[in-house]
């Protein structure tokens, strides 16, 4: 569905996990990925990553 890479934030050096919607994703998979932020986004517990951020690539793939 999309891969995972641990990058660190320019601004402050913060490391997080940045998950990217892959390139050939069908309308449905862009959906699943939009509810999943919209779910993880409401949750908070130690063992589940913080959504930071949802946007938007250049390219028009999905990230969180």
């Amino acid at each position: 569905m999309g891969v995972v890479y641990e990058v660190a934030r320019r601004t402050d050096g913060r490391r997080l996990a940045l998950k990217v919607l892959d390139g050939h994703a069908q309308p449905a998979m862009v959906a699943r990925f939009a509810r999943e932020a919209e779910i993880l986004a409401h949750l908070d517990h130690p063992n589940l990553v913080s959504i930071v951020d949802v946007d938007l690539l250049g390219d028009g793939r999905p990230y969180l």
